[in-house]
């Protein structure tokens, strides 16, 4: 693999750690504030105002760094059943196609949220219970799809790991 490649998979691999642990702070933080909401309101009979609505903020974000995560692990859902029938020349350019299709509709999403969420900043628009910032959790979309179109470059250009899971099976790590 040609350097300039090696390096680009290796930055992906890197933004998908990063992601990995971004998920589990996601997650711990929703459990621990749902906890304490649980025994604020039954313990203390005081709950924590907004403390659904952030949970869902946090859900959007768990879920939408998590998908490039696991394409990147090679967990995803392929439609492929089909596929397997054609010639080899044929499963390798509806591959091609399929990943191009993806590229666009991903880089479409993000140019479409993008003015959106710049809108939220700008007019400084706020949830309702916890007031929290809507560019947040309405910026995870874009990220999640423009880390999509970088998972799907990379393993478009290491053909050694297009179908296999990643690094996320070596050692227990990724």
């Amino acid at each position: 693999m040609a350097p300039l490649i090696a390096a680009y998979v290796g930055f992906v691999a890197a933004l998908m750690k990063g992601a990995r642990i971004i998920i589990g702070l996601l997650l711990i933080a929703s459990v621990a504030l749902n906890f304490a909401n649980v025994f604020g309101r039954y313990a203390l009979h005081t709950p924590i105002v907004g403390a659904e609505e952030v949970m869902t903020f946090f859900m959007v974000g768990i879920v939408f760094i998590g998908f490039p995560r696991v394409m990147w692990e090679g967990r995803h859902i392929r439609m492929d059943i089909l596929m397997k029938f054609l010639p080899a020349v044929w499963q390798s350019a509806l591959d091609y196609f399929i990943a191009l299709v993806s590229i666009g509709a991903g880089a479409g999403v993000v140019y479409v949220a993008t003015p959106v969420i710049m809108q939220l900043v700008s007019f400084d628009e706020r949830s309702e219970a916890s007031n929290v910032p809507l560019a947040l959790p309405q910026a995870m979309i874009p990220i999640g799809y423009f880390l999509m179109i970088l998972v799907i470059i990379a393993r478009l250009l290491d053909p050694a790991n297009r179908y296999a899971p990643s690094d996320a099976h070596k050692g227990g790590e990724g």
